[in-house]
């Protein structure tokens, strides 16, 4: 029932956005549809614009931080999914959408996204000091820097196919969003699911994709993550062993490598990460196989 009314929402919001407006320039007709224009935090919209030229320029000025606005080639068009925070603040937020060809100004469309507030839940652990210190600052700019450079050309085609897999047939521990407290301090915000498995049990790749990083990092431990195109990315950490290598590319269910507590971990577990860009998302509309639009 309730993907069915997802569904009926995004064909709802794409009948009615895609047809007003439309600006004729030359042969084209310019479309920009919207999916999702209300989000809760930790979510994702998309946006979709016909009738553009693949040289076409596509800028975006807005007042929400998100840090993954691009656009790919889909379908006739081109498509861009963004991530919404889980910390953004609930309110409404200016998108403005300008499209050039040349030094010719096509369409200059603003919009607002809404942002409502989620309810997440809180995961209370506790850490010895040696564990902690795998967060530090140092480690932590070193780890980025890593992901950084894996994600720094994503595919700009469509490597999955359909909806995303669990990594492992296992209990999820801790769900996306959850307000991490450590040793009863509030530390973060949890950046993807948790699955409590034992150790060495195979993780497998949630779909088609390209592995960019394949090693071991100071927090995440042995992490594998893969780009599955269109800016989409999924990490598989505190692995105990890595079974592929940066470049290789990968179908839905191969292995990936094995469960762990590598890094900053405090037992045995998956913590798998679905991100746009480097902007972790909830994977749930993924795995139901509404991320992108259907048409």
């Amino acid at each position: 029932m309730k993907i069915m009314k997802r569904l009926i929402a995004l064909t709802i919001i794409f009948s009615i956005l895609i047809m007003p407006g439309a600006t004729a320039y030359g042969d084209s007709i310019i479309y920009i549809a919207y999916f999702n224009k209300i989000v809760l935090q930790g979510e994702t919209f998309m946006i979709y614009i016909s009738g553009i030229k693949a040289d076409d320029a596509v800028k975006v000025t807005s007042d929400l931080k998100a840090r993954s606005e691009k656009y790919f080639p889909y379908k006739n068009g081109k498509l861009a999914i963004i991530a919404v925070g889980c910390t953004a603040e609930p309110g409404e937020y200016v998108y403005d959408i300008l499209i050039s060809r040349g030094d010719k100004v096509l369409r200059d469309v603003k919009n607002k996204i809404t942002v409502k507030e989620n309810s997440f839940k809180k995961d209370y652990i506790k850490v010895s000091k040696e564990t902690q210190e795998k967060k530090s600052q140092d480690n932590l700019n070193f780890d980025t820097e890593q992901i950084a450079k894996a994600k720094a050309d994503p595919e700009k085609l469509t490597l999955y196919k359909g909806g995303f897999i669990d990594p492992v047939d296992a209990e999820i521990k801790t769900e996306f969003g959850a307000m991490s407290y450590v040793n009863g301090v509030r530390s973060s915000v949890h950046s993807g699911l948790d699955f409590k498995a034992k150790k060495g049990t195979p993780v497998m790749a949630s779909n088609d994709g390209k592995v960019v990083l394949a090693m071991e990092l100071n927090a995440s431990g042995n992490t594998v993550i893969l780009d599955h195109g269109l800016n989409i990315y999924t990490s598989y950490c505190h692995l105990d062993s890595i079974g592929v290598e940066t470049g290789d590319r990968v179908e839905k269910g191969d292995i990936v490598g094995n469960v762990g507590s590598t890094g900053y971990s405090t037992g045995p577990h998956l913590h798998w990460t679905f991100s746009i860009g480097r902007q972790s998302t909830d994977p749930k509309p993924f795995m139901d196989g509404l991320g992108t639009p259907n048409f």
